[in-house]
């Protein structure tokens, strides 16, 4: 399998592939293990009422595509300061993001 990335939607939905990042996607973090991210990404997001959808705060709410993509910077570097050197996870930031 390859390295697993964490994305976002413009609505703040966040997914996570090992393969190509899915068109209109921003990319924000990858990990050796598809799981690890997952579990590193769930416990510092927003969850949906549904119980499963996973969210990026401040996105859904953004009044902009600039906003929204402000409030995932934010939320991302405020989250993940001290896994950019532990475990393993590699932060995406607005100079390499993604945007496919």
């Amino acid at each position: 399998m390859g390295v697993a990335t964490a994305y976002a939607d413009r609505n703040g939905v966040i997914g996570f592939t090992t393969r190509r990042t899915p068109r209109g996607m921003i990319a924000f973090a990858r990990h050796r293990d598809i799981a690890q991210l997952r579990q590193i990404v769930s416990a510092r997001c927003r969850h949906s009422y549904d119980g499963t959808t996973l969210l990026v705060p401040g996105v859904p709410e953004a009044a902009d595509e600039t906003s929204a993509r402000e409030a995932l910077a934010h939320w991302r570097d405020w989250s993940f300061q001290r896994y950019r050197i532990h475990q393993g996870v590699a932060l995406i930031t607005d100079d390499v993001a993604e945007v496919v």
